[in-house]
């Protein structure tokens, strides 16, 4: 995963000077060891720990950069970024639209990719990710699937029989999740 900066928030008006602070949003679901909410006896507090925010006060610090991060939902962190309203995003993965979009980092952790399916089923027949076309597959919103082998259009598509406009949805289903679980090379689809 990488840091990502767009060119039109506060960060990129001006040179950066000591004692600025940088806006950066991240995504509001923990996902320890990256990042997380602190535990103080057994109890979640606010306060947000992990990798990532190691990573952030490492390489902010020395150049006398303050930070203030906020956990959102990772879709609505993408567009705030896009409106300048926040300077950086972080634990995103790369893909040729967010190249052309924002300043990105050198990766800070990698993942192996994985699928997961529903035992109680068949095993699914997934040799590689252009099987997963033939199946339905669960997906978060605003994540990058790209190393799947998905195109957008093919993930973000609702259930039949959903309506999506009662409610927003944190998630985009294109149903149940029937992924094998196989892994693939590719280095984080995480975000």
């Amino acid at each position: 995963a990488s840091l990502l900066a767009l060119g039109c928030g506060a960060a990129a008006a001006e040179p950066l000077v000591p004692g600025q602070e940088i806006k950066v949003c991240g995504q509001m679901a923990e996902w320890p060891p990256y990042l997380y909410f602190k535990r103080e006896n057994g109890q979640r507090s606010e306060e947000l720990v992990g990798y990532t925010i190691d990573y952030l006060q490492r390489s902010l610090a020395p150049h006398g950069l303050r930070y203030k991060f906020d956990a959102l939902p990772w879709k609505r962190c993408i567009e705030l970024v896009n409106r300048g309203l926040y300077d950086m995003l972080t634990d995103a993965s790369y893909n040729p639209s967010r190249e052309r979009s924002y300043l990105i980092t050198k990766p800070y952790y990698a993942l192996q990719l994985v699928y997961f399916y529903d035992k109680a089923r068949p095993k699914p027949d997934i040799r590689s990710s252009a099987d997963l076309k033939k199946y339905r597959v669960c997906t978060i919103n605003g994540y990058n699937y790209a190393p799947f082998g998905l195109k957008l259009e093919e993930i973000y598509a609702r259930s039949p029989g959903i309506d999506t406009r009662s409610r927003p949805l944190g998630r985009a289903w294109r149903d149940s999740a029937n992924a094998s679980a196989a892994s693939t090379s590719p280095a984080s689809a995480r975000a």
